[in-house]
């Protein structure tokens, strides 16, 4: 028997342009829509999935997580529930959102679609429901009410009629990131990365990036996570004498990876990208192996520059000075602040050096 059923139905015709809500049919609640909602996401359009059996003051909270906001931060702040909603609407502007798309919105919870009309009025956005399809028309009515007295154009569509009216995003392909690379990306052609944390980093890349750039990210991510776990089996965990887990350990560990981070995978990333994709798969190794690097904001407090690791002392710099004229000091000094070995002294031989002991000339 063929399908009557009308492809859309619309309502409020006697209203001048304003915010428009669209139900899109998902018949069955399939989950297949979910790649679909993917290749959709791109600049000005926001897919959120709001938190199973979640309160309203938590889909303000999803919406803020979907714009890229960390979570934890989030649910650190305890921010009450209309300033959440503020600051939901505030970002969806500040970052030009014009298609606000829910999944599975009819498990929202009570008062959500109300808040969802007012916020989609705030930042003139067409707001877009995934909903599942019944027999009847009676789905409608939960988010008609809720959207008609907002001044809402409402319309019901069928996949069919989504795909049309919301294509894939024209996200433009990147150049690839090299697991070897040494020189950045031109100004402006790399790709913008999620800022989650390394829990969810690759899942947050592989549902925003397209498909042959999340490719070339995910070959970097997956060698940088082979080198840490062996760096940390060679050089990490061994050739001390403290035992895991004591404070000594834990600094030793700590100040070895200050040097590998820095020397050897983020130093000399050639670009941000590279760099982050790094870091977050180096974390991850070391998860993997039972350490947890996150930034600790309590312990670096508000001038972090000042709690660097430092090899470089008071005593350390008075014997310098005595034996080096300025520049070589100087050099030598940097060298050890940033802790690596006193290559500076290279600088300084017999020869250079005057009967006193008090000045020197340099090579």
């Amino acid at each position: 028997m063929p399908d009557t059923k009308p492809a859309a139905h619309v309502v409020n015709r006697d209203l001048p342009p304003g915010p428009r809500l669209v139900m899109v049919r998902n018949p069955g609640d399939d989950h297949r829509i979910v790649r679909r909602l993917v290749a959709i996401e791109g600049p000005g359009r926001l897919v959120v999935r709001p938190t199973p059996a979640g309160r309203t003051s938590d889909l303000a909270l999803d919406i803020l997580t979907a714009t890229g906001r960390s979570p934890t931060t989030l649910l650190a702040d305890r921010t009450p529930a209309p300033d959440a909603w503020r600051q939901a609407a505030a970002q969806l502007a500040a970052d030009q959102i014009r298609h606000l798309v829910i999944e599975r919105a009819h498990r929202l919870p009570d008062g959500a679609l109300d808040q969802l009309a007012e916020l989609g009025t705030r930042a003139d956005a067409t707001v877009w429901l995934i909903w599942p399809d019944t027999d009847d028309d009676a789905y409608l009515k939960p988010p008609v009410h809720a959207f008609h007295h907002a001044g809402y154009r409402f319309q019901a569509i069928d996949l069919t009629a989504f795909a049309r009216e919301l294509p894939p995003s024209p996200r433009a392909l990147t150049n690839p990131l090299r697991a070897d690379a040494k020189t950045p990306w031109a100004e402006g052609v790399g790709p913008v990365l999620p800022m989650q944390d390394f829990p969810v980093f690759l899942a947050h890349c592989r549902a925003k990036l397209p498909g042959n750039t999340f490719t070339a990210l995910h070959e970097v991510y997956g060698r940088e996570v082979h080198l840490a776990d062996q760096w940390l089996a060679r050089c990490g965990l061994t050739e001390h004498h403290h035992a895991p887990g004591s404070v000594r350990h834990t600094r030793a560990l700590g100040a070895r990876l200050t040097f590998y981070l820095r020397d050897h995978r983020i130093g000399p990333a050639p670009d941000q990208a590279h760099a982050l994709v790094r870091l977050r798969a180096v974390q991850v190794g070391l998860f993997l192996r039972g350490y947890l690097l996150r930034w600790q904001y309590e312990t670096l407090g508000t001038d972090p520059t000042t709690r660097l690791l430092s090899q470089l002392t008071e005593r350390l710099c008075h014997k310098i000075r005595t034996v080096a004229n300025p520049e070589a000091a100087a050099a030598t000094a940097l060298s050890i602040h940033l802790s690596h070995g006193p290559t500076g002294f290279g600088l300084i031989t017999c020869g250079n050096t005057a009967p006193t002991a008090a000045a020197s000339a340099s090579r």
